[in-house]
């Protein structure tokens, strides 16, 4: 093995990632990167192929492969890569693009070792293992994904037409990368496996392994487990040939939404090529946000579109610039196409201002940056500079690409590439309705976990005012975080003005004093920060991450936008605006229209929990601006409010400057409390339907009951849930979509307010298994009420628990969230390590005997939303409860 680039310090800078790049003799290429801050531990794996190197008749084959790299081994029998993982406390994903497949592995540092045993076995012996049983079922899985993912999704039609739209047919990029039904069905067993053989070698994998970990150790593991797998040659790769269209194509196409939608494309330079970083920016300035120009226009001036957004979308061999607008029922396409091109011939002709150009690089600085905070995210930064620059050290090479930009650059590519006759316009109109090798270890290593990290500890302070902070020093964090949280939320809106708390939060980055929304905007680019505000039931929540060299001025402008907010009038037309349009377009989506009226139906019409928080579609037109206004003079006032910080600063010099920016906010009268919550409305297993023509598939949710979150067997709860529906190898999922094949995820969630609680179980299955998969889903539960967990089951919920905490306050946004979270139940920051104990504590009959008062079945309820016909009749073949049809805002059909 020979080191052929590295650089083994230590110590992580804001633009350098350390690592150390070493090469196998069979062609892998190992990267490095150590960070001993926390016990965790991740590898990336990027195998250089996707859907470009797929042959015609094959495509989809990259993604499809992703499903079957998880069917296992002799070694791994089916199911046990991801038992494995999860009983060490670890979890996997992979993603399937144009270009490569990446897979990636994280848990705590002790289950390094099992890991890379994992990644490695399946490399070594996956491809002679594939057999028909297991490509119908991943190929049906891939199908569910599908129709889940574009057919029923709103728009998602036009996603599978583009490419084939844009590029020649023998383009590598000429086809979607979860390819055509058609060509997923003619997949052979030899198919695949000639697939695997292929591309499935060491010499086409960089396997990047960062974390906690010895470096001598980990160096001779790679080499033992990768090292003696035989290396085929990899076939020439895709060439760079640049795309374009000759004329103009415009194609319109017809789908089940009610806004229409214009997509404008045309071919750019490919990944870090000349123009690329350019075209970033010129994306960004043009539809990037508020203060974008075509958001100015088309939103703000006109008042025609409710969403615009623009994108250059980088890929190896060729990029795609696309400006993309969703348009106000009604609107006049040709109109709104011709400003369009009106402000992308103007930005063509003339280019950026200079403002505009020191703003979206501060916005590309914060958004690479940012990425370098999660361990995940800088393995998966190492591999794609590895990919596209030929060495992993791209962050410095990445950000300077864009600081020397000129205006003059951006306003040459722009003519260059977005100029001439290769537009092309997409317009999206509502419908009329072998034997193991001999060196390879035959069993996983032993996990030997370690003790668990104690949560670091916040201090805590008030300032003057009373105002409560609660502060986390990290010397080390890229970005200063903060989050304002303020109660009460939307559970105090009366039903007649449901929506109100989500107006009122919408319009909370609307602007500031002597600002309107766009200049707002630009400040806050000028920073380098984002905010984001928004409402659950319980907060209003204002949350900012800035550069910390700004992180005074940062905390003033949240001061002046959220506690000074104007509320302009101009403003809150388009808020107002978009906000109706969105409702009125729910329908559209079957998934959206569940999670309104599962929760409507479950705690029912006089429970503040049975209003949707974002509103609804009759209460919202009759809002006005002067109830928001009246509404944030009562509830913004330091006794409601709560902030948190993540910062490098002292305490001292935190205090200073939030007390600069808050602490001259008083009480002005007694501030609302928050409202009393009931317990939901009772329920006997009633199922209830709403009508989605011809859908192919059904959205589930079924409800249950369950306490607030300061119940004294809350961890054995989260516990059982773990082993029902908390992860991949859970009950439910390892039965309809591993075994059946009839979803493509399905999950349970335990869901613990401050004042009451319940549990989900969300999915969406084929169509004509929607009644037998409501039938397993009772199954699953009954099952486990009964007969409790297995001492695996537990073993493997504990470290999956003890390791979503680490994992949760790795970065300063996910400490910040955990405290926030505690909060809002009514929690102290210790309850976390308490519950660990307790968890640690906790035997397996302890568990159990809270198994049946924790799946309450019979106090339940489910909301199915799919085809009408198809529904009642499956239902009563399968002799459960006839359906209760409701409209898709949750109300009983009038016959």
């Amino acid at each position: 093995m020979k080191t052929v680039f590295g650089n083994p310090r230590k110590d992580m800078t804001v633009t350098h990632i350390p690592h150390e790049r070493l090469e196998l003799p069979n062609g892998l290429v190992l990267i490095l990167h150590e960070d001993h801050r926390f016990p965790l531990a991740c590898v990336n794996l990027w195998y250089g192929v996707g859907a470009k190197d797929e042959t015609p008749g094959r495509t989809g084959f990259a993604h499809l492969f992703e499903h079957l790299m998880f069917m296992g081994t002799d070694r791994v029998p089916e199911g046990d890569f991801d038992a494995i993982m999860e009983s060490g406390g670890g979890w996997n994903n992979a993603t399937t693009s144009e270009d490569r497949t990446d897979y990636y592995d994280f848990g705590p540092a002790e289950l390094l070792p099992t890991l890379l045993w994992l990644e490695a076995d399946r490399l070594e012996s996956l491809g002679r293992c594939i057999d028909q049983d297991k490509l119908d079922r991943q190929r049906e899985v891939v199908r569910n994904e599908r129709r889940q993912s574009y057919e029923m999704a709103p728009y998602g039609r036009a996603e599978l037409i583009l490419p084939e739209f844009l590029y020649p047919a023998d383009h590598p990029y000429a086809h979607s990368v979860i390819g055509s039904h058609e060509d997923l069905e003619a997949a052979t067993v030899e198919d695949v496996r000639d697939f695997f053989e292929t591309w499935y070698t060491p010499a086409n994998l960089a396997l990047v392994v960062a974390g906690d970990f010895d470096r001598d150790e980990t160096v001779a593991r790679v080499d033992e487990l990768f090292g003696n797998i035989e290396s085929r040659p990899v076939p020439p790769r895709a060439r760079r040939v640049p795309a374009s269209l000759s004329r103009p194509r415009r194609l319109r196409v017809r789908d089940k939404v009610q806004h229409p939608r214009i997509t404008l494309v045309w071919h750019t330079p490919a990944l870090f090529e000349e123009g690329d970083a350019a075209l970033d920016l010129a994306s960004s300035i043009l539809g990037g946000g508020r203060s974008s120009r075509l958001y100015q226009r088309l939103i703000q001036k006109e008042a025609l579109a409710t969403r615009v957004r623009a994108g250059q979308l980088s890929m190896q061999l060729t990029s795609l610039f696309e400006v993309e607008i969703l348009c106000r029922p009604g609107a006049d396409l040709k109109r709104v196409e011709s400003i369009a091109r009106e402000e992308i011939a103007r930005f063509r002709n003339e280019g950026p201002d200079q403002d505009e150009l020191l703003r979206q690089v501060a916005t590309e600085e914060v958004r690479i940056l940012s990425s370098l905070e999660p361990l995940l995210n800088r393995a998966l930064r190492l591999n794609q500079y590895e990919a596209s620059l030929g060495h992993p050290d791209g962050v410095e090479e990445d950000l300077d690409r864009y600081r020397k930009l000129s205006t003059a650059d951006i306003q040459e590519a722009t003519a260059r590439w977005l100029g001439g006759d290769g537009e092309g316009c997409l317009v999206v109109q509502p419908e009329d309705s072998q034997g193991e090798s001999r060196v390879f270890p035959a069993t996983a290593p032993a996990v030997e976990r370690r003790a668990t990290v104690a949560p670091e500890r916040p201090e805590v302070f008030r300032l003057g005012n009373g105002l409560t902070v609660t502060a986390f020093h990290r010397a080390s964090a890229p970005m200063a975080q903060i989050i304002l949280a303020v109660a009460p939320g939307a559970a105090a809106d009366p039903p007649e003005l449901c929506g109100r708390t989500a107006l009122l939060a919408g319009m909370l980055d609307e602007g500031a004093p002597g600002m309107d929304a766009e200049a707002l905007s630009q400040e806050l680019e000028r920073l380098g920060a984002q905010l984001r505000t928004g409402a659950d039931q319980q907060r209003i929540q204002a949350g900012l991450s800035i550069l910390p060299r700004n992180l005074g001025r940062g905390l003033a402008l949240l001061h002046e936008s959220v506690i000074q907010a104007p509320f302009l009038e101009k403003e809150w037309e388009r808020v107002h605006r978009i906000h109706l349009e969105s409702l009125a377009a729910e329908s559209d989506d079957p998934g959206r229209v569940a999670t309104r009226v599962a929760p409507h139906v479950y705690f029912g019409t006089d429970h503040p929990y049975g209003w949707a928080s974002w509103g609804h579609p009759e209460t919202m037109p009759r809002l006005t601006r002067d109830q928001i206004i009246a509404r944030h003079a009562e509830v913004l006032a330091p006794s409601n409010m709560h902030v948190f910080v993540v910062s490098a600063l002292e305490q001292e010099e935190l205090r200073s400057l939030l007390d600069a920016a808050f602490g001259k906010l008083t009480n002005a009268a007694p501030p609302p409390s928050s409202p009393t919550i009931p317990a939901a409305r009772e329920h006997r297993g009633e199922i209830y339907m709403v009508h989605h023509p011809d859908a192919v598939q059904t959205v589930i949710r079924a409800y249950m009951p369950a306490p607030p979150f300061q119940c004294e067997d809350r961890v054995h709860r989260l516990l059982l849930n773990g082993a029902l529906g908390g992860s991949f190898t859970s009950r439910l999922n390892r039965n309809l979509r591993e075994e059946k094949g009839w979803t493509y995820g399905i999950q349970s969630s335990l869901v613990l307010e401050k004042d009451c609680g319940y549990h989900v179980t969300a999915t969406t299955v084929e169509g004509p298994h929607s009644a037998a998969a409501v039938q397993e889903i009772l199954k699953e539960i009954q099952s486990l009420r009964d007969d409790g967990m297995t001492e695996d089951e537990l073993a493997k919920a504990k470290q999956q628990r003890r390791a979503s905490v680490v994992e949760s306050l790795e970065t300063s946004r996910g400490l910040l969230n955990t405290a926030a979270s505690l909060e809002r139940v009514g929690a102290s920051y210790d309850t976390l390590e308490g519950d660990l104990r307790l968890m640690e504590a906790l035997s397996l009959e302890e568990v159990n005997a809270r198994a049946k008062e924790a799946f309450p079945l019979e106090k339940g309820m489910i909301v199915l939303v799919g085809d009408r016909e198809s529904l009642s009749a499956q239902l009563a073949q399968a002799g459960l409860p006839a359906p209760r049809e409701l409209t898709p805002l949750g109300d009983p059909l009038e016959s």
